[in-house]
């Protein structure tokens, strides 16, 4: 269960920005964020450093377990 709705989130070009979702569920929980249909991590948290304007966009977490 995803414990917390993702927002709008608003920042200057060379920011760093950190990305959390909080899930609880049977472990392992297993997460995947993505951008533009490509992966860009596996943790629970995302940081993007140095921030830039091909940055900006939707970014998706899909959280999961094996069962």
């Amino acid at each position: 269960m995803l414990q917390q709705a993702l927002s709008n989130l608003v920042t200057n070009a060379g920011s760093t920005v950190s990305l959390v979702a909080a899930a609880s569920g049977d472990s392992p929980l297993m997460y995947s964020w993505q951008f533009n249909g490509t992966t860009t991590g596996t943790n629970s948290n995302l940081l993007l450093t140095n921030i830039q304007p091909a940055q900006s966009g939707f970014y998706r977490v899909t959280i999961s377990n094996p069962y």
